[in-house]
């Protein structure tokens, strides 16, 4: 089975649902006792849930744009129960803005009381009080958000120049990871996907290179009946967009001229059934938005993998 067509199948289920968003991360801390990393984690979690209803939540690496959240003590009191629980009263300051310089675009507090027989008890039950579906902290997100969509407007021509840059410097992936931030809500989004497109056919036209190469290399080293089965499936992972594309299937043919006899009749059958999936492909490939929709798919996977390279993101909340 050719497994660029079953990759596109799975990316073109999600991408209509992924692409060209504004998102944010989530962000949490608290000035609270017993405030560790599981209450960090419980209330992270909060605010994830709050994103990820609105398709704002971040899916790969960190966004630039934050949803955070900050947790103070307003009341705390010792009731007289038995046996002992503890009642606290939490103010949590929610805002979402730009974490990377520290500019808050909109803020909102909440009051949120918990019980239990230990302050950290009482602490995990004030969070899981909080209403992800809390009307304020939805107005507050929408104020955010065009804000967020305002930076793109201003900043949209200097990414995609950047990111033009990038290319030129066989940067790719980091290029196509730059462009596929501006959301389809701003004004640049357009000329960012006709940048996209640009950027997505040399890094295809890079990648079918060094494939190409490796696949000889391969075969230079033993050209034998043996190692065809290696370099064929190398070859067949080349895109079939790639220029070098009439290249690859000469190489191919060449070769395919050295498997043996024994294995003709078995690697004809191989390679019938290959071909047939590629030509499928390339049938679904001539549909107008079938293309567009593939090829879409295939920049958001590149994008992801380059956001998840790249190191946490230090953000600078304080606190707003």
């Amino acid at each position: 089975m050719w497994r660029r067509l079953s990759l596109c199948v799975v990316l073109l289920c999600c991408i209509c649902m992924a692409h060209g968003q504004v998102h944010l991360t989530p962000v949490a801390d608290g000035e609270v006792a017993g405030f560790g990393s599981a209450s960090k984690t419980q209330l992270e979690n909060k605010l994830r849930s709050v994103l990820s209803s609105r398709k704002l939540l971040s899916k790969a690496g960190d966004s630039r744009f934050v949803l955070a959240a900050h947790l103070t003590v307003l009341e705390k009191e010792v009731l007289g129960t038995a046996p002992t629980k503890i009642a606290i009263r939490l103010q949590v300051n929610v805002a979402a803005g730009d974490g990377m310089t520290g500019t808050c675009y909109a803020s909102n507090e909440l009051t949120v009381k918990g019980v239990g027989q230990t302050e950290q008890a009482a602490l995990t039950s004030a969070i899981r009080s909080i209403s992800p579906s809390d009307k304020r902290v939805g107005m507050m997100l929408d104020e955010a958000v065009q804000r967020i969509i305002g930076y793109y407007n201003e900043q949209g021509p200097s990414i995609i120049n950047n990111a033009v840059m990038l290319a030129g410097q066989e940067k790719y992936e980091q290029a196509i990871y730059e462009l596929s931030l501006i959301p389809m809500e701003c004004t640049a989004y357009e000329a960012a996907q006709e940048a996209v497109q640009q950027v997505y056919v040399q890094y295809i036209n890079r990648e079918a290179g060094k494939a190409l190469g490796k696949a000889k290399a391969q075969w230079a080293g033993n050209p034998t009946a043996e190692n065809a089965e290696t370099v064929m499936a190398m070859l067949m992972e080349i895109d079939p967009s790639a220029d070098n594309y009439a290249e690859v299937e000469a190489f191919m043919s060449d070769v395919e001229k050295h498997v043996t006899k024994e294995n003709a009749q078995k690697r004809a059958d191989a390679l019938a059934r290959e071909k047939a999936e590629r030509d499928l492909e390339r049938e679904r490939m001539q549909i107008g938005l079938e293309r567009e929709k593939a090829q879409m798919a295939a920049i958001e996977s590149i994008a992801d993998a380059y956001a998840e390279s790249l190191p946490n993101v230090v953000y600078y909340v304080d606190w707003w």
